[in-house]
């Protein structure tokens, strides 16, 4: 008889943004690979931004956050992100990584994980400077307790420098 395996699961922040007219779509395919290959826990609005970090005029983005429990480890869920972002059309990233695109999946939190590495950087680097990622994080966790900063997702949003407007999208 085969033993069933006793998995640990991981609580995991995600963050989806992209800017292009089918970015919506591919939000809720995206929600559904991780509906059916992790435990989606919950998920906030969808929230549109003006441009982040941007030199040029681009179209607004959409940016949405999302908890799941995975069995994975950070570098393989990071392998799963991109497989997807690949798999939706983003271009491969080039020098200037503000560009359009159908989808970015960034790891925002992974369990209470503080990871400095070449390929992964967890908590996400920017993530308290950005008031997209923010807001909709703010709206699913508020009390989550930031692993390096010891703040709460509330407070980093309250003291964000970011001045970008964010609003629901309709």
């Amino acid at each position: 008889m085969e033993q069933s395996k006793n998995y640990t699961y991981k609580n995991v922040f995600l963050s989806l943004g992209g800017n292009e007219k089918n970015s919506l779509k591919i939000f809720e395919q995206t929600i559904d690979y991780f509906k059916t290959n992790h435990k989606l826990i919950k998920q906030s609005a969808v929230y549109s931004s003006e441009p982040w970090g941007f030199n040029e005029t681009v179209s607004p983005f959409f940016n949405q956050v999302i908890q799941i429990e995975t069995k994975y480890s950070p570098e393989e869920l990071l392998i799963q992100t991109q497989k997807l972002e690949k798999h939706f059309g983003r271009p491969t990233k080039t020098k200037n990584e503000y560009e359009s695109r159908p989808i970015d999946i960034d790891i925002l939190i992974f369990d209470k994980k503080v990871i400095n590495s070449q390929k992964l950087t967890i908590p996400h680097y920017l993530m308290h400077k950005r008031n997209f990622v923010l807001i909709p994080f703010n709206e699913i966790a508020s009390d989550f307790l930031h692993p390096v900063f010891h703040k709460t997702i509330n407070d980093l949003l309250l003291y964000s420098p970011d001045q970008l407007t964010v609003f629901k999208h309709k």
